[in-house]
């Protein structure tokens, strides 16, 4: 038999040809594993994404919440403060022997001042809203000192002014909840 280099050029290109395409395929196939693993790591990381928002929501809550009952606590102690120092009949206690009153309610702020770098995760007007919320809310508020011969109206004006504060502040407090938990509604169901 005689060496045709014709047919071992021909074998070799073949060869080459096969595999050639051997490769294709498996570059094909992994391509479109990388693809898969790709779109699963985006679900995931949307995922994550969106629990982390609803955790941080969800605290928000908690904290917003907690200061609101804090707030009408406040609202119904110097309340009735305000109530006896209108009543007319009797001499206001703090005429005695002097009298603090606190000019907002002593209110929580660590979850917000814990995660104010991951507002931005939060809709631009929810951030907006807790940043305007929590630049009036004051975790060591000052005293204000009712004197004992500081005149009625006067104690009258300012413990009115500190309810109508604190009523302000409760009222802020409010309406922030719904749209904090409209995010916690919306976090991801789906398990990875």
């Amino acid at each position: 038999m005689e060496f045709d280099p014709l047919i071992f050029l021909g074998v070799i290109v073949a060869g080459f040809a096969g595999l050639a395409g051997i490769m294709l395929f498996g570059f094909v196939k992994v391509s479109k594993a990388l693809d898969r693993q790709t779109n699963y790591e985006r679900r995931r990381q949307k995922i994550l994404i969106g629990r982390e928002k609803a955790v941080l929501a969800a605290s928000l809550i908690g904290e917003i919440n907690e200061n609101k009952n804090k707030c009408e606590a406040f609202i119904t102690i110097y309340s009735e403060m305000l109530r006896a120092l209108r009543d007319e009949s009797r001499k206001p206690s703090y005429q005695q022997t002097g009298d603090f009153v606190h000019k907002s309610p002593s209110l929580s702020r660590a979850v917000y001042d814990n995660n104010i770098a991951n507002l931005s995760m939060l809709d631009s007007n929810i951030a907006s809203k807790l940043a305007t919320i929590y630049s009036i809310i004051d975790s060591d508020p000052e005293y204000l000192s009712l004197e004992p011969d500081m005149p009625v109206d006067s104690a009258r004006r300012m413990v009115e002014m500190v309810v109508r504060n604190a009523e302000a502040i409760n009222e802020s407090l409010g309406e922030v909840v719904p749209s904090l938990e409209i995010v916690v509604r919306n976090a991801p169901k789906v398990s990875l």
